[in-house]
């Protein structure tokens, strides 16, 4: 409920969320340098406590390089392409970046804030711009491999227009 947590990833396998927020330097303005931070919330190790924000851990160093780490970059003019299906309705762009979720590569985020000075991560989908909140990770684990097979992925967002939710789920040939 963090109003800087941008977005999450949870899955089939356990309660651990993996949580993106806002990184804020000193001064409280948003880190230049790495605008989002990714971390686990480690609710099956602790079950007992209720405040998430002392479940924190930092992601492995395998977890932040191959899946659940993430990138950004500042939006340039080359970049527009990627918002130019339909109006920004959600924010100013005096503060915009794109960020990229490595368990989601396929799907191109613009992070902007928002009128009301909060940041979110957004998407393009069915030619609407959608507050992506939530993606969850359905996969199979497996005895003989340590490395699970994601068998599909839902997108969760918010339509602007009429604030009703919105779930797409992408086949992992997508991902």
């Amino acid at each position: 409920n963090d109003p800087s947590t941008l977005i999450i990833i949870t899955r089939n396998k356990n309660d651990n969320t993996v949580a993106y927020r806002v990184k804020y330097d000193d001064n409280g303005k948003r880190d230049q340098h790495e605008p989002v931070h990714g971390f686990w919330v480690r609710f099956s190790d602790h079950p007992e406590v209720s405040d998430p924000e002392k479940l924190h851990k930092e992601l492995g160093f395998f977890e932040s390089k191959l899946a659940y780490g993430c990138y950004s970059k500042r939006m340039d003019r080359a970049d527009e392409a990627l918002r130019s299906t339909g109006e920004n309705h959600l924010g100013t762009d005096d503060d915009t970046f794109l960020l990229t979720l490595h368990a989601v590569k396929s799907l191109p985020l613009t992070v902007i804030k928002g009128t009301d000075g909060k940041y979110r991560a957004t998407a393009f989908k069915h030619g609407k711009q959608l507050a992506i909140y939530r993606i969850y990770v359905y996969a199979q684990e497996h005895k003989w491999n340590p490395i699970p097979t994601v068998k599909y992925v839902n997108i969760h967002g918010i339509d602007p227009d009429t604030g009703e939710e919105v779930i797409e789920q992408m086949d992992p040939s997508m991902i």
